[in-house]
């Protein structure tokens, strides 16, 4: 299976109603197991979205990465300006600012069984104050790391936490 272990957004200017984008995506250099992919989303020859992220394989029944190469799998990516890694993420300190206890829910996860990439930024979107929502600003980036999976059925707390900069960390943890 396929899955990503990170990824970064990053809006450079959100779309108008009814504006004309295209979507360029594109396979990165393989990393050893890592396969990272490059999408941009342009109007006009302008980027106003940049996604980047890096996937691995996983055996379906153990959960756990596998070799490409054991599988005669491997993908000819391309080397471009502003392609690097992503680093890992620190782990936040202290007391999240708010939390919520929950349960992965059918229409949360994807053909994998667990809650999908997306609907995490989802559930970070619902515990953000209202105030951050209506002071977004342009030039926005946020960032995931995934660690383990919550699978479908399972118990879940996500948390958010704000550094002293103002920028939101936000993390789902499991217990299953």
């Amino acid at each position: 299976l396929w899955v990503i272990t990170q990824q970064e957004l990053k809006i450079n200017r959100l779309p108008a109603y009814d504006e004309k984008i295209t979507i360029k995506t594109r396979p990165g250099r393989q990393l050893h197991l890592f396969f990272p992919r490059y999408t941009e989303f342009i109007s006009n020859g302008l980027v106003l979205v940049e996604v980047k992220t890096l996937w691995i394989l996983i055996d379906e029944k153990t959960r756990k990465a596998v070799f490409p190469d054991r599988y005669n799998i491997h993908i000819e990516g391309e080397s471009a300006p502003g392609d690097f890694p992503l680093p890992r993420i620190k782990s936040p300190s202290g007391d999240p600012e708010i939390q919520n206890d929950s349960r992965a829910l059918y229409s949360e996860c994807d053909i994998n069984g667990h809650i999908n990439n997306s609907r995490y930024f989802d559930i970070c979107d619902d515990l953000m104050k209202k105030e951050d929502h209506e002071n977004f600003s342009h030039d926005f980036r946020l960032r995931a790391e995934y660690s383990e999976e919550i699978l479908i059925d399972n118990d879940y707390r996500s948390e958010l936490f704000r550094s002293n900069d103002g920028s939101i960390l936000f993390q789902g943890i499991s217990d299953g």
